[in-house]
């Protein structure tokens, strides 16, 4: 009875710590982060930001649609390799050409902050909306 009262401890402990990786890993995962609406600071409800699971993301102006890209995010090295960061890159879906790329500066349950890869020390917060 104590050796399958000590294998079941065991067990339910090995359980838990798995799980608790898991969850870790999830929390630092931006694909998870970062879907859901955001509003820039500044900004209202009408002038919003939507990053949905299937990779689009849409650009609210005045309550309506005003642009579609995709999304991606991948990880990218400093120069020196020394440093790894997120990327966010948009493509308009009806203009290859129109692009954008931001390096996320943070990434929470309730705010992210992105620099304009084009304009280094640009930065816009925006805070997800519930």
């Amino acid at each position: 009875m104590m050796k399958n009262s000590l294998k079941l401890l065991i067990l339910l402990v090995l359980i838990s710590v798995s799980l608790m990786a898991i969850s870790a890993i999830n929390q630092d995962d931006p694909a998870q982060k970062i879907i859901g609406t955001w509003i820039a600071e500044g900004s209202t409800f009408n002038q919003r930001d939507v990053y949905k699971s299937n990779g689009i993301y849409e650009s609210y102006f005045e309550n309506k649609i005003d642009k579609t890209y995709r999304y991606s995010l991948s990880k990218e090295k400093s120069v020196d390799g020394t440093l790894t960061f997120d990327v966010l890159t948009l493509t308009n879906i009806n203009d290859s050409d129109d692009v954008y790329i931001y390096v996320i500066d943070a990434l929470t349950d309730k705010v992210m902050r992105l620099e304009w890869e084009e304009r280094p020390g640009k930065y816009l917060l925006y805070h997800k909306y519930k």
